[in-house]
């Protein structure tokens, strides 16, 4: 960049590396320069709103990508990424909108089973009806993807089926013992059958498997609860 300050191609492979090595500040930086040089670039917008998301700066983050949907509103991929970032935000109504929006022409698996699972956090006969027909429509498409298999599973849960959440609860922590994630919704699902001892053996597991701090504070609260 010393050499060929004007070149966007290495200022966008500078802010590609500077993301790998979690300097975001420095990748924020190179983008910004970067679109100076092509306002106009869907791509650059995407790739900033994507490193204010892993900054954790969401308002800047949702600002950019808005930006970049509406300059392409036929471009599934800004509005894939805007309702992604809206979730992680937390602003659920917006991001079921957004999703809602890109289930019309873009109805990938991943896409349903994202708005299945928005809906059935939200809860309600109707939002659960809907999210149960989402992640089965996301199955047959993909039958064999665990994360659609575990939303629906949540779904059998939040409806209080708790028969249907355990077989697919429990052939998931089969195929896939090392998720934490997987062992904890196991293990709601024994809890809410009476199972409390291998409810908290599964648990236990659980916390061994490397969570996330935020299933690491749901997996003890369960614990808890468990006694």
């Amino acid at each position: 960049m010393k050499k060929s300050p004007d070149s966007l191609m290495l200022r966008n492979l500078l802010g590609l590396t500077a993301v790998r090595a979690g300097k975001y500040g420095m990748a924020v930086e190179q983008y910004q320069r970067a679109l100076k040089q092509a306002p106009n670039s869907i791509e650059l917008q995407l790739r900033l709103g994507e490193v204010y998301r892993l900054q954790g700066d969401m308002p800047n983050a949702i600002a950019t990508l808005e930006k970049a949907q509406q300059a392409a509103p036929k471009d599934p991929e800004p509005l894939r990424v805007l309702a992604y970032t809206l979730q992680r935000a937390g602003r659920t109504d917006e991001a079921i909108k957004r999703y809602r929006q890109l289930v019309e022409f873009s109805p990938q698996p991943e896409i349903l089973n994202n708005l299945a699972f928005l809906l059935a956090e939200q809860g309600g006969n109707k939002n659960l009806e809907e999210a149960q027909q989402l992640a089965q429509r996301a199955l047959l498409s993909k039958k064999n993807d665990p994360s659609i298999s575990d939303t629906l599973g949540w779904i059998y849960l939040r409806k209080n089926i708790p028969d249907s959440a355990l077989r697919i609860f429990q052939e998931l922590a089969r195929t896939n013992p090392d998720s934490a994630i997987f062992r904890y919704h196991l293990a709601m699902a024994l809890f809410t059958k009476g199972d409390k001892q291998t409810a908290r053996r599964e648990l236990e597991a659980a916390l061994t498997k490397k969570p996330s701090v935020e299933d690491e504070a749901k997996i003890r609260e369960l614990l808890a609860r468990v006694g």
